[in-house]
């Protein structure tokens, strides 16, 4: 039914005025209410059935830095080079005759002196320059006209120029008597220089004077 046709009916009878007007609220409010019951079933349904789909990119970056450094450190040693006049006998350069010391003993004479004494004969050794280590050589006597014992007394060792050195003595012992006697002699000599020296002259011819 219209509006217009309910409203001829209010018209042509007012009893029904009071039903009228309770159809028409239940009209109007239950189109409302339905209106809004729909409006709501529909959004409902829409919810229900709107799917958002949200997807998420991870990215993982991973960055491996590695440095190796290697240092390599060479070290050259130079020998030391020994100067003529500068130095001798330096241990960098065993067995190297041009850095080696020359080792050499010298001739020598003194008188007899009388008899019952005793008294020292110097023998003297040098190198050929200013030894840059020690330098070591061996010594002995040996007999000549002069008899061990009797003229002078046998000795022998090691004689050792220390750093610095160049000259060093041998002692003999020499024995003294009261006889007329012609000149004898002896000898001194050298063996066995250590690694960083050589021989020159290596014997010395030892004269005993006979001053009787």
């Amino acid at each position: 039914m219209s509006g217009r046709s309910i409203l001829k009916l209010v018209r042509a009878r007012p009893g029904v005025a009071a039903l009228a007007a309770v159809v028409l609220a239940y009209v109007f409010i239950g189109g409302f209410v339905f209106g809004a019951f729909g409006t709501s079933a529909v959004a409902s349904s829409e919810y229900e059935y709107s799917t958002t789909i949200t997807a998420t990119t991870s990215t993982s970056t991973s960055t491996s830095t590695s440095t190796s450094t290697s240092t390599s450190t060479t070290t050259t040693t130079t020998p030391t080079v020994t100067k003529p006049g500068k130095g001798c006998g330096d241990k960098n350069h065993l067995h190297e005759r041009r850095f080696e010391c020359k080792v050499e003993i010298a001739d020598t004479s003194a008188k007899e002196g009388n008899g019952g004494s005793l008294w020292l004969l110097p023998v003297t050794v040098e190198l050929s320059g200013t030894p840059l280590s020690t330098v070591t050589v061996f010594y002995s006597t040996a007999p000549g006209t002069a008899t061990a014992g009797g003229d002078y007394l046998a000795v022998s060792g090691t004689l050792s120029f220390p750093v610095g050195t160049s000259t060093r003595t041998i002692a003999v012992p020499i024995v003294g008597d009261a006889l007329r006697e012609s000149n004898e002699t002896f000898s001194v000599k050298l063996s066995n220089p250590s690694a960083n020296a050589y021989l020159g002259d290596s014997q010395a011819v030892a004269t005993i004077v006979n001053d009787d």
